[in-house]
């Protein structure tokens, strides 16, 4: 849940000068997302997750995947506001299992089911 927080929490600076659309589409294509990553926070989250997928580019994609889709939720409640997104990110944080609630059944088993496959602690609500 960490890392896409982070991610989350980095895309959001291409949210502000970019459609949602154009920055889901970024999240989910892996050569846009490389080719994007000019500053060393971007570099250091795309490195964290590749460490925490041991490489697994499928596995990668899932979780920039999993971005892109919440992403949506976020701007929905901050009514679009980088700084309230920023907010809600931070309070996520400190209580992932809050955040998840928010979104779809089907947004929390994608999340289990790579947290299982990954070996992580999957901080979901089961339901």
């Amino acid at each position: 849940m960490s890392i896409l927080l982070l991610i989350l929490s980095l895309s959001l600076a291409s949210a502000e000068d970019q459609a949602l659309e154009q920055t889901k589409n970024l999240l989910r294509d892996r050569d846009a997302r490389e080719k994007s990553v000019k500053d060393t926070k971007g570099a250091k989250a795309m490195q964290d997750v590749k460490n925490l997928t041991g490489g697994d580019a499928v596995a990668e994609d899932e979780i920039y995947g999993l971005a892109s889709d919440v992403m949506p939720i976020l701007m929905e409640e901050a009514k679009g506001d980088p700084n309230k997104m920023m907010q809600i990110l931070e309070e996520a944080k400190n209580n992932p299992e809050a955040f998840a609630k928010r979104w779809t059944p089907e947004q929390r088993k994608r999340l289990k089911t790579l947290s299982e496959k990954l070996g992580t602690k999957s901080t979901t609500p089961s339901h």
